[in-house]
């Protein structure tokens, strides 16, 4: 008796900073494929397929693609956009803020909710490291602008100034930033409080100021929930279940086999906070008692 081969899903990827894939994103598809009896290749977009999509299609149909997940760089050409847009097979966008069939982090809701938690621990003077001008770099992932965007809207919704760090742009290299910090941090206006949206020291720069961590700056971090053994594993964080926008991905792929041409509202899922070491309450002047 010959076997039917399972039927095929595509993980199409392709070049540049602002496409994560994390290794649990892929695990959480391949599991939720393998529970439906169907499996997972992948395929690398090559730089000159964005200028020739045809190219693409050719090779979707050597891969016998049933549907196909999307990892591509923010902004891909008009012409290969259209081709993907009129297949005629299920696809659903990975870390896309599109508007349909399209599955991400709620990086605005984890930028309010690390805000609003430090609001709650009595921070006034809330300071963002690593942030990114709006529309500033058109290649850049949305995320980094999402998560900064929610800060601000925190800050304006509890009537405080929100505090960028000069010199801290996300696109600035960590030494400079570095240096940066620690000219804010010996400021006698520092903030009492840092949100971080870089993988940068900024313990170290708080402890070569002479200042404690986090007695007199409390900080505050965004990780993946898969990443325990990280430097800010132990620190107050919002962390993402990569593992479950596979699922909820392949939820919604699989929904469209089942209604074909059909298309979902795109859904953004939230952050977990996770309460840590680095924060501390802050009672009035000077006073301070740890959250943990």
């Amino acid at each position: 008796m010959v076997q039917t081969p399972a039927k095929c899903m595509v993980l199409l990827t392709s070049d540049g900073q602002a496409n994560h894939l994390p290794r649990p994103l892929v695990e959480g598809i391949e599991h939720s494929l393998a529970a439906n009896r169907l499996r997972l290749e992948r395929l690398h977009v090559e730089r000159e397929w964005l200028a020739h999509p045809q190219r693409l299609l050719a090779a979707l149909k050597e891969h016998l693609a049933d549907g196909i997940f999307l990892n591509l760089q923010p902004r891909i050409p008009k012409p290969l956009d259209e081709l993907i847009a009129n297949l005629s097979i299920p696809r659903v966008w990975i870390d896309s803020n599109r508007e349909w069939n399209a599955v991400r982090p709620d990086d605005v809701g984890a930028g309010r909710m690390l805000t609003e938690h430090l609001i709650e621990l009595g921070h006034r003077h809330i300071a963002y490291d690593g942030w990114i001008a709006e529309n500033s770099e058109p290649n850049r992932h949305h995320g980094m602008v999402d998560r900064c965007a929610g800060y601000l809207q925190a800050m304006r919704d509890a009537r405080l100034p929100p505090d960028l760090l000069p010199g801290c742009e996300f696109s600035s290299d960590e030494a400079v930033r570095s240096a940066a910090r620690r000219r804010r941090f010996a400021q006698l206006d520092r903030p009492t409080a840092v949100i971080s949206n870089t993988h940068g020291d900024l313990d170290a720069d708080v402890r070569a100021c002479g200042l404690e961590v986090p007695r007199v700056i409390s900080l505050a971090y965004f990780r993946d929930a898969d990443d325990a053994s990280g430097r800010n594993a132990a620190a107050t964080s919002v962390a993402f279940d990569w593992r479950e926008l596979g699922s909820a991905a392949t939820r919604m792929l699989l929904a469209q086999h089942e209604s074909p041409f059909s298309r979902a509202k795109s859904r953004a899922l939230p952050f977990t906070l996770v309460p840590g070491s680095t924060c501390a309450r802050r009672l009035g002047s000077g006073e301070w008692r740890t959250t943990r």
